[in-house]
């Protein structure tokens, strides 16, 4: 007995995902991390990750999120972002390889200035940074009534500045 019926054969491809978007942003940024499919066919679903824990509502390609909200919620400069990507007819998702991801907080700088100083004296300054990342060369930009000197421009990784008599 033979029977005779029309099918369709499909080939059934390894699906590759990757993430590709920055591995590093400042506390007050705002993120976007793309799941990157090598077979770019209809139907796939996506669920994001961030530590092992699932991110609700986070079931794009794109996943964008707040740095400093990521923070807050965790209290943690680093982290792993991973997703899931679920083919259309198929019951086993392929997950990414893991996306190391950084915070970089905002830094925080007390200015130390002499208790005195003398009439017809200038003054020097020193900013000291007390955020995480001791170690790293902070930019330093003076201001003077909410308006940048020209004491210190924007490329100065200098923590001290002098300010003339005339201007103390």
């Amino acid at each position: 007995i033979s029977i005779s019926e029309p099918f369709t054969v499909s080939s059934v491809v390894d699906l590759q995902v990757h993430i590709e978007g920055p591995n590093a942003a400042c506390q007050n940024d705002h993120v976007t991390l793309s799941a990157i499919v090598d077979y770019d066919l209809e139907g796939h679903t996506y669920q994001w990750y961030v530590d092992n824990q699932i991110i609700e509502n986070a079931t794009e390609a794109h996943y964008t999120f707040d740095v400093n909200a990521l923070y807050e919620a965790t209290g943690s400069l680093a982290h792993e972002f991973t997703v899931e990507v679920l083919r259309a007819n198929c019951v086993t998702p392929v997950v990414s390889p893991v996306h190391a991801f950084l915070i970089n907080p905002v830094p925080m700088a007390d200015v130390i200035a002499p208790e005195k100083v003398c009439a017809g004296n200038g003054v020097t300054l020193e900013a000291v940074v007390y955020q995480l990342g001791q170690d790293a060369q902070y930019q330093y930009v003076w201001y003077q009534d909410n308006e940048e000197t020209v004491y210190a421009g924007p490329n100065d990784y200098v923590n001290t500045l002098f300010v003339p008599a005339e201007d103390v």
